[in-house]
């Protein structure tokens, strides 16, 4: 994935299927006639918007010199915009405005501003950190997400402005 323009990008995304072993000497594949790969109307995804679909049969040379027939399919998909400021920019925007109140609050009242600095775990929840109870898992992921570190990254940058005041 090309992830230059996030999230404003567009991706392709192919899909081969083939067999590795048998040659176009054995099994050739085709496309029906008509349209040969649709997507039911109720079927969508989350994060993007299928711009289009394109199927062509290929055959590929391996480094044996074997032919092998393929059919390939190339998914045009346009990433939404709007699920990542649902999910994302404007809970993180929210968190930094509530975080500003402590900036307000005059030096004797220094227990209300370790209140608002205990709230930074459950909003971590909220913003997909830790798995919340009832929501499906799609796997685990190598290492920590961009949000987390992000988030890591603004607690830290905080933190000494907050001490300063006091």
């Amino acid at each position: 994935m090309h992830l230059k323009k996030f999230p404003l990008d567009s991706q392709l995304c192919p899909l081969e299927i083939g067999s590795y072993g048998y040659t176009t000497g054995d099994v050739i594949y085709r496309w029906d006639h008509g349209v040969p790969v649709s997507i039911k109307g109720d079927v969508s995804l989350a994060q993007y918007l299928i711009r289009n679909i394109t199927p062509f049969e290929s055959t590929e040379t391996t480094r044996r010199g074997e032919e092998k027939s393929t059919l390939v399919v190339h998914f045009h998909l346009e990433r939404l915009t709007g699920y990542f400021l649902l999910q994302v920019y404007i809970p993180c925007v929210l968190i930094v405005s509530c975080s500003w109140v402590s900036f307000w609050i005059t030096k004797r009242d220094v227990p209300g501003r370790v209140s608002l600095g205990e709230s930074e775990s459950p909003d971590r929840v909220s913003l997909g950190e830790s798995e919340p109870p009832g929501r499906v898992s799609l796997g685990e992921s190598e290492g920590r997400g961009s949000v987390g570190i992000r988030l890591d990254l603004c607690s830290l940058n905080a933190r000494p402005y907050s001490r300063m005041i006091t």
